[in-house]
């Protein structure tokens, strides 16, 4: 089974997402990817935030943890601390880069998320009762 790490990188109620146009599909992501072989979650989290965002995080609490179809075992974490400003870091997706591959981080409202985000969990749920129980 697939380790995958999901990142919910929250600034004033807004959550960045990652833009996504591939072969004429148009979707939303969280910032994350899969465990590369021997690394553990905690290194692919700061890895896979380096490549994805450029911003040095700190790891929040772990929001959930789930199996997608596709048999991919998720752990996201939030992260409300970090330095920096989102771009493309020198991971594959900027190598990858073309007009029918397209990644952009999105800095998106928390009460209105994007209808094509691909997330197996409602984020503004568990972001809300997560502040509820501060």
């Amino acid at each position: 089974m697939r380790q995958r790490v999901s990142l919910i990188i929250v600034e004033d109620e807004n959550v960045l997402l990652f833009y996504r146009q591939r072969q004429g599909e148009v979707y939303y992501i969280t910032p994350g990817g899969g465990c590369d072989p021997g690394e553990t979650l905690l290194e692919a989290a700061f890895r896979e935030a380096a490549e994805e965002t450029s911003l040095d995080i700190v790891l929040g609490p772990k929001l959930w943890e789930t199996t997608w179809p596709d048999g991919q075992y998720e752990t996201a974490f939030l992260v409300t601390d970090f330095q920096g400003r989102p771009r493309l870091g020198e991971g594959p997706e900027l190598a990858e880069q073309s007009p029918h591959n397209v990644h952009r981080l999105e800095w998106h409202p928390l009460t209105d998320l994007p209808d094509n985000l691909i997330m197996p969990i409602d984020v503004t749920a568990v972001y809300n009762g997560l502040n509820r129980r501060a």
